[in-house]
């Protein structure tokens, strides 16, 4: 098998191989002989260069299609159905979260497949709030924030939050004025290193983000997400344990638990969560060894929600399934570490009864994915 960067199904491609495994061999399309009837031309002129929308160049079925497979080939050995993927009802300007970055005098996006910056007039993902935002405080930040910083930005209906980070030879007093000028010219908060201007948090709908957090970037398909989350764990009058929990995007549509408590490592993140979800039990811990003392404790908990990084929780699973929950809904956004942490699940008594994909990120290749899994 040939995992080949820049082909589209149906193509008849020429590929360079950057590497060879025993199984599979992984390289770059260098020329398209023939293109399949799924080619499209893409919408952004950067796409060929910008690493943001790689799969612009497929037509949205296509795409929706080579993510289904994608999680039916991972989640094969389980023999679980995986149901058809939640597409997004908009493909362009729904990101709601991007970050720029500073390189050799340039400010932009990464390239694609290179260490290359690309600088843009017009980011058609992005929101247009958003969009316009980074315009405006990008306008000669290069000079002012020095060799590897960025500008990290995130948009609510309630405005855009912006957060600079400083480069080496930045310039600080420069970046401290420019960040009380674009609070001045209506952003509603600008963070410098930490520093605050104007507010310190956003109001993305009744709970509190920042541009230097994660948050997803695709809010109605979050919001898709969060009910999909809600449903499956069936949290009412049940002790629930949420690990990696955030700024508490899912914590806070578990106010009908009987006891809700939500453990993560970064400790900025607890703060937002104790401000956004008052009523659950935060801890600032690193999950896994938060799990290994409550199963050492014999502690017990009805439900578990996990929603790990990339990484996956292959260090938790163990003690997770220690704790004795009749249901784990775990949410991926790589599904060959889920696949893996499902077996181990599967291995110490839990059956993957649903696994369900949500396109939250239109033209390219993230995809996450809902797992439910039941003891016995």
């Amino acid at each position: 098998m040939v995992f080949a960067d820049g082909g589209v199904p149906g193509d008849l491609v020429v590929v360079e191989l950057i590497e060879e495994k025993a199984r599979w061999a992984r390289g770059v399309v260098t020329n398209v002989v023939e293109p399949g009837a799924a080619r499209v031309a893409p919408p952004c002129p950067y796409q060929a260069r910008c690493g943001g929308c790689p799969w612009q160049v497929a037509a949205l079925p296509a795409q929706l299609l080579a993510k289904q497979q994608i999680v039916e080939r991972a989640l094969r050995k389980l023999g679980v159905a995986v149901e058809p993927i939640v597409a997004c009802a908009e493909s362009l300007g729904y990101r709601g979260r991007a970050t720029l970055s500073m390189r050799h005098g340039k400010l932009g996006f990464h390239g694609r497949r290179s260490h290359e910056i690309v600088e843009f007039a017009q980011c058609i993902a992005l929101e247009p709030a958003l969009d316009r935002a980074l315009q405006q405080a990008s306008a000669g930040l290069a000079r002012e924030l020095g060799e590897e910083g960025s500008l990290r930005g995130t948009s609510a209906p309630s405005g855009v939050h912006l957060s600079m980070t400083a480069g080496r030879g930045a310039d600080l007093a420069a970046l401290h004025a420019r960040a009380q000028r674009l609070v001045d010219e209506g952003m509603v908060g600008a963070l410098v290193d930490g520093r605050v201007f104007g507010a310190p948090l956003l109001d993305a709908g009744s709970f509190l983000v920042s541009a230097a957090g994660f948050r997803q970037a695709n809010a109605a398909q979050n919001d898709v997400l969060r009910r999909i989350v809600h449903d499956w764990l069936e949290p009412d009058d049940r002790t629930v344990l949420e690990l990696y929990c955030g700024d508490g995007n899912f914590t806070r549509d578990l106010g009908f638990a009987k006891q809700v408590t939500a453990v993560e490592e970064d400790a900025f993140a607890v703060a937002r969560l104790r401000k956004n979800v008052p009523s659950a039990t935060a801890v600032n811990a690193r999950v896994e060894r938060d799990v290994e003392q409550r199963a050492r404790r014999g502690e017990r908990y009805d439900r578990v929600l996990l929603d790990p990084p990339r990484a996956g929780a292959k260090e938790a699973v163990v003690a997770i399934a220690a704790l004795g929950p009749e249901r784990i809904v775990y949410v991926s956004c790589d599904p060959a570490t889920l696949a893996r942490d499902l077996e181990a699940f599967v291995a110490l008594g839990h059956r993957t009864t649903r696994a369900l994909p949500v396109d939250l990120m239109p033209h390219t290749d993230h995809i996450e994915v809902v797992a439910l899994l039941e003891r016995g």
